[in-house]
């Protein structure tokens, strides 16, 4: 009996704290795993043992249970996504995030299955949100803009998804301390070292396999991180593997592929209450094509099989201290491109390469009510054509520099909240020195307990991309881009744990880097049925417009259920030499839907559903060139011809199965599962009597797996 009574098991039970809600999540107990039911009940032993609890989207727990066996995990949320241009903050979850199907896992990709962000226009990837080109989202990790965050093609983040502790969404107008993108900013917050000795995540799949290594080291911490995409290199290995087995050599046989890689280094200590870090990050892309019988030439100061590249490297020096909300960074980094194509990569040259080194230092304090910041930053820009660089010419180069301050009051009363401010920025370039004011303000209202409303009013401004101020490949006397913008909603929280929220905006471009009609007539004899075609400048100062309506309802989490669908109404136009015409991006309806639970046998299932208009394109009319003998292409009014709509349907099924000292999850992630051929690209037939679209993503299906030791 004696013994009965020491080895006496209870029943233990996973609740959220607040909610009460039951939880399924990896526990152990005393270090040993045990197996917890849906209803968050499991067996625990008699006296004071030690829980552990890592659910997937909370802080890791570890403590005593209560008298009763209850363990309660706190409510908020270790990954979540604060969308502020809605009414409602729309917070996800990393048991959603991490969930989205379509989004390979990646809870910082799944951010453009949210309301407001439009499907990207070419390879690149980026979230362009309400009307703006995705060059004007602001990519910022761990508070430090960097130059890219998402790779090519299926545009996988440069963030591991286990090194990401909470992401942030801010549409334009954002906070007056902010110096932000016409179309706001997206900021990815990193975790840190959660316990002493070796932590660290491993995954693979038909994509890449990296992984992320957290290491205390006594008073510094170190945190590691990379990936390489080789689904390329495979493709590329197969066509070389059945060329071999035809008898080809490697010189005859055609192959491409799309390949990335990115690296994180970050090293840390505690220097007195405050902490000093030391980041380095890069990222590579590259698209190979090579035809039979081509192959580099060490002839050319360039690769020819190697038309897309982008690359970059950046580190970052920081002290923070929370206890005086103080945060300094000095900031170094190299980012280059280059392209010969035609618009694959709408931040990219056409014909040539472009590269840029800045030095950058940014400060953020708050003063009780009042939030400050200050920043400045300078930044080379070098740039060649082909032709430059194959003649052995000496690359132009431009300095570029911009510094900029800001100041916000907080105004707080019984359910409402005021916030006003003003940010300046001077700009400096060969076309002179600017200074941009830009006044902001923020009101936040709650009439009633369950409703909220919102409503925002300001001015951004930032510097034209590299490649449309470079001194070959664009127009240096380009200024700053600037833009006013205004969004107000409305918000309902259910009993139930639903809500919808409404929000409308709108947007005015006083000027934005547009690109121009790329030829014209300048010899035409419309009776022989002839034209000789010229190149103007690619890139100029526009003006434009937005102007749209969000409607979201969600379905908050409950367990592993959860989802939400939002329909967008919109429409953006550009204004150049006179003629409106709609903007690359612009997506007169945009329906999507995202939902997941549990299926038998604990396999979390969901789905992503997005149905919207086609994107615009220049139609092409087919003319004879009698300087070059040959049919081409004359363009007819910009955007003014529609691709067809886009419809995909994705769906995603996961397992986590936990160890003894690991959890190990399997997945498998569908992307369009129909395999709907939805165009991406108007192109033409040689005789430019017949659009032959370019595809966007096929079928992919993709298994893999993560171990978190």
């Amino acid at each position: 009996m004696m013994f009965w009574l020491a080895s006496a098991a209870i029943a233990g039970s996973l609740r959220e704290r607040g909610s009460g809600i039951p939880l399924s999540c990896p526990t152990w107990v005393d270090g040993v795993a045990v197996d917890v039911r849906e209803d968050g009940a499991f067996d625990l032993p008699a006296g004071s043992p030690t829980v552990l609890v890592r659910c997937p989207d909370r802080p890791a727990h570890e403590g005593v249970p209560d008298d009763d066996g209850t363990v309660w995990v706190d409510a908020i949320p270790a990954t979540e996504v604060v969308v502020y241009g809605e009414a409602v903050a729309g917070q996800r979850s990393a048991a959603e995030l991490n969930r989205v199907a379509g989004s390979f896992g990646d809870p910082v990709r799944a951010m453009a299955s949210l309301p407001g962000v439009a499907r990207p226009v070419t390879l690149e990837g980026a979230i362009a949100l309400r009307g703006a080109e995705g060059h004007h989202t602001a990519w910022r990790i761990d508070g430090v803009e960097v130059p890219a965050l998402f790779h090519w093609g299926l545009g996988r983040s440069i963030v591991d998804p286990a090194d990401v502790e909470h992401v942030t969404l801010v549409p334009a107008p954002t906070s007056a301390v902010d110096g932000a993108g016409l179309g706001g900013h997206l900021d990815v917050v990193r975790r840190g070292v959660e316990a002493p000795g070796l932590h660290g995540v491993v995954g693979i799949d038909p994509l890449d396999a990296g992984g992320t290594l957290h290491v205390a080291l006594g008073e510094w911490d170190l945190d590691l991180g990379g990936r390489y995409g080789w689904l390329g290199a495979v493709v590329a290995g197969g066509a070389l593997g059945l060329g071999a087995i035809r008898g080809l050599e490697a010189s005859e046989i055609g192959w491409s592929y799309l390949g990335y890689g990115d690296g994180s280094l970050r090293l840390g200590r505690d220097v007195g209450p405050g902490r000093v870090r030391f980041d380095l990050l890069g990222a590579d892309d590259t698209l190979r094509v090579v035809e039979p019988g081509e192959g580099p030439d060490d002839d050319l100061p360039f690769d020819p099989t190697r038309p897309l590249a982008r690359r970059f490297v950046q580190g970052v020096v920081r002290w923070d201290q929370p206890h005086a909300h103080s945060h300094i960074a000095a900031t170094f980094d190299h980012a280059s491109s280059s392209l010969d194509g035609a618009g694959l990569l709408a931040d990219l040259p056409e014909k040539g390469e472009v590269s840029g080194q800045s030095v950058s230092a940014v400060r953020r304090d708050r003063w009780g009510p009042v939030t400050t910041s200050a920043d400045a930053s300078i930044r080379p820009v070098s740039s060649a054509s082909w032709q430059d660089l194959t003649a052995g010419e000496q690359t132009d180069q431009i300095v570029r520099s911009r510094a900029g301050a800001g100041a916000e009051v907080a105004w707080k009363g019984t359910g409402w909240r005021l916030d006003p401010g003003v940010r300046v920025d001077v700009f400096g370039d060969p076309s002179g020195v600017v200074a941009v004011p830009q006044p902001r303000a923020r009101l936040e209202l709650q009439p009633a307990p369950r409703w909220t409303a919102r409503w925002a009013v300001g001015r951004d401004a930032e510097p034209a991309p590299d490649a449309a101020v470079s001194a070959v490949l664009g127009d240096p006397a380009l200024g700053p881009e600037r833009a006013w913008s205004t969004v107000g909603g409305v918000g309902y929280h259910a009993p139930a744990g639903a809500s919808w929220s409404l929000d409308g905006w709108a947007t005015h471009f006083e000027a934005i880097a547009a690109e121009r009609a790329k030829v014209e007539v300048v010899l035409a004899d419309p009776d022989a049925g002839f034209a000789s075609l010229q190149a103007l400048p690619s890139t100029t100062l526009a003006v434009g417009r937005s102007a749209g309506v969000d409607l979201t309802v969600r379905a908050r989490p409950r367990g592993p259920w959860f989802g939400w669908a939002s329909l967008t109404l919109a429409r953006s136009f550009r204004i150049v030499d006179g003629a409106s015409f709609p903007a690359d991006q612009d997506e007169p309806v945009s329906f999507v839907a995202v939902g997941g639970g549990r299926a038998p046998a604990k396999i979390d299932v969901s789905g992503r559903v997005r149905v919207g208009s086609g994107h615009p394109h220049t139609p092409l009319t087919p003319v004879y060139d009698a300087w070059s003998d040959a049919i081409d292409g004359l363009p007819g009014p910009t955007n003014s011809a529609r691709l067809p709509p886009f419809f995909q349907l994705d769906v995603r099924a996961e397992r986590t199965f936990v160890g003894r000292r690991s959890t190990t999850t399997a997945y498998l992630d569908v992307v369009n599962v129909l395999g709907i051929r939805n165009p991406l690209l108007a192109t033409y037939d040689a005789t430019y009597t017949r659009v032959v679209p370019v595809v966007w993503i096929p079928i992919v299906p993709v298994v893999g797996v993560r171990v978190a030791y």
